[in-house]
């Protein structure tokens, strides 16, 4: 009669929970394979590539959003990512139609994939990222830089014509010491 009690649909969730969580870990390395999506297997000079082509959205929502929450800066902002993913305080700072822009779509889906914790780092990672880059392009667009040609290579077999004589002062002709002091130097001046 026991038998009888039990519901059909009862007893075939019994039998297959021993099973289930091993199906749900091969179907997962199928679906899943890489987790955090956006840095598996990347360099990080990849990394900062891909960041690039979201960073625009998630950027100027993350500022829009710390705008409403109070902080003062970027760099606040990006102090208190955590906070901005979990506090329970955002649903009333921030107005709703900022909490539905599809710029944060991918913002959302990084922290359900790993977390806001990890993606807090991750962002702060990959924002020194972009710093250092465009630290980089500052350096090279810099157009002040004096141009100094280099001197011509000698041809291969041409010996190089010595140096010229220099004379400073009458009677004083000899080969340039080029910056060194010259080898029969008088005694220093005591006064």
């Amino acid at each position: 009669m026991a038998k009888a009690d039990v519901n059909p649909l009862e007893a075939m969730v019994q039998e297959i929970a021993d099973f289930y969580s091993q199906d749900v870990e091969e179907i997962a390395a199928t679906f899943a394979p890489f987790r955090p999506w956006w840095s598996a297997g990347l360099t990080f000079p990849q990394q900062v590539w891909r960041w690039s082509q979201v960073r625009d959205d998630i950027m100027s929502w993350l500022m829009e959003v710390g705008v409403h929450m109070g902080f003062e800066s970027a760099a606040d902002v990006l102090a208190h990512l955590e906070d901005v993913f979990t506090s329970p305080a955002l649903e009333d700072m921030v107005p709703p139609s900022l909490l539905v822009d599809e710029r944060a779509d991918t913002l959302k889906e990084m922290v359900q994939a790993s977390g806001p914790k990890d993606t807090a780092n991750h962002i702060r990672k990959m924002e020194k990222g972009i710093q250092g880059q465009l630290e980089a392009r500052a350096m090279l667009a810099n157009k002040d830089q004096p141009d100094i040609p280099e001197p011509l290579a000698p041809k291969q077999g041409d010996n190089p014509p010595a140096p010229a004589p220099v004379e400073l002062m009458p009677g004083t002709s000899g080969p340039p010491n080029f910056g060194l002091a010259p080898k029969d130097s008088a005694p220093a001046f005591t006064g």
